[in-house]
């Protein structure tokens, strides 16, 4: 098992954005043409049937397949979806260290063709249960097609698709980016959707401002994560989670560059799952994670990070991913901290709101901490580490 203690918790890596030669755009060495999309050479693609291997050899403590079912150019044969999907529904292993969430990827966008997003439909039922779905299943629009009515028609979809099929969730995912499509935030249901990949080999969807791994298809500053959770915007929340995006069955290696979408200048992401030490962890415990915002994103050092928020007087009021209240006029404290084994990776840390950012202290080795006074509180706060280091 790949997952690290640290204070009580148990911290689980994964990557929940995987494809395979299932997709019409990827490959793998014994499923889909394996060429890189620039100029058509050989790239270099894994294999499907060994999915679940790589996965543990990248040190990963769960993952997804979301294999295209909709887009003409992008989908595949229901044949080739339903082996990758099976495999991957049969290899969950949670007394053996790996849980692995088939799923699927789908387009959605309008009869006007205006976008509505990317979307990966992760399922986290039993085996038994999931064994019998197929690609039509899962396909919202009844069909390859990318185009619905209403947005209402993915909650209906999800409603049918979890009635039959147990929980599964429909997750945004490079909401940010221009290209291939950024994500309409008034298509929002927070009962399918409690997490939003912000990192993948797309590069960053967080924040225009961030000038951090600026996206290979440009900036689509409407669908960023920013805007998404701003008050004064949109006002959602939602867990962070990262994936790699990689299209030639070599997910969660966070880097490697994809040799099919060559074009994609990033490696990859990973979401990572904090819970108590002793709970258990299985498709249940990633599905409460997920809704509960016990999550946070890597652009993929497997380091854990607590992060706490404490009144002024220091008294704790919540971890990462809650809501607290607070009395008018009293400062907040935010902390981060990491083992002090990966102390030295940490290199900067900062508190960000809808409005101001404050950059962070480190006052011991690993713990970095900074006091927002009352008068500049923010409805909301995340932090942002930067890793920058060579640790033992």
């Amino acid at each position: 098992r790949a997952a690290d203690e640290f204070e009580g918790f148990r911290f689980y890596f994964g990557d929940i954005h995987e494809h395979t030669g299932a997709s019409g755009d990827g490959g793998s060495s014994d499923m889909g043409t394996c060429l890189r999309e620039t100029d058509g050479l050989a790239g270099d693609c894994g294999s499907y049937l060994e999915v679940g291997t790589k996965a543990r050899d990248n040190g990963l403590d769960f993952f997804a397949t979301v294999d295209h079912v909709t887009s003409l150019e992008a989908t595949t044969t229901a044949e080739n979806y339903k082996a990758v999907f099976d495999l991957v529904n049969g290899m969950d292993d949670p007394a053996g260290g790996l849980v692995t969430l088939p799923g699927a990827e789908v387009f959605v966008e309008l009869a006007d063709g205006s976008d509505l997003g990317h979307r990966s439909l992760l399922f986290f039922g039993d085996q038994a249960t999931l064994s019998a779905l197929t690609q039509a299943d899962v396909q919202p629009s009844g069909s390859t097609s990318n185009e619905v009515a209403s947005c209402d028609v993915l909650t209906t979809f999800m409603d049918d698709l979890t009635a039959r099929f147990g929980p599964a969730l429909l997750l945004p995912h490079h909401p940010g980016v221009q290209k291939p499509m950024p994500t309409d935030w008034t298509c929002f249901d927070a009962t399918y959707e409690p997490l939003v990949e912000v990192y993948s080999e797309h590069g960053s969807s967080l924040d225009i401002r961030s000038k951090f791994d600026i996206p290979w298809g440009a900036y689509a500053e409407e669908g960023t994560v920013r805007v998404a959770i701003d008050p004064s915007a949109y006002g959602l929340r939602m867990a962070f989670g990262a994936g790699s995006d990689n299209h030639d069955t070599h997910g969660g290696n966070t880097c490697r560059l994809d040799t099919v979408l060559d074009n994609h200048p990033y490696a990859a992401g990973l979401t990572v799952v904090w819970q108590p030490t002793a709970d258990a962890f299985d498709r249940t415990a990633v599905f409460t994670a997920f809704n509960e915002h016990r999550t946070y994103a890597t652009t993929g050092p497997m380091i854990p990070l607590v992060v706490e928020i404490r009144k002024g007087d220091g008294t704790l009021v919540g971890n990462m991913g809650e809501a607290v209240e607070l009395a008018t006029g009293q400062d907040l404290i935010v902390e981060a901290r990491v083992p002090a084994s990966s102390a030295a990776a940490v290199v900067d840390a900062t508190a960000i709101g809808p409005i101001g950012a404050w950059r962070m202290i480190e006052v011991t080795p690993g713990t970095w901490s900074i006091t927002i006074p009352a008068a500049e509180m923010p409805e909301n706060v995340f932090v942002d580490v930067l890793v920058d280091n060579t640790i033992a």
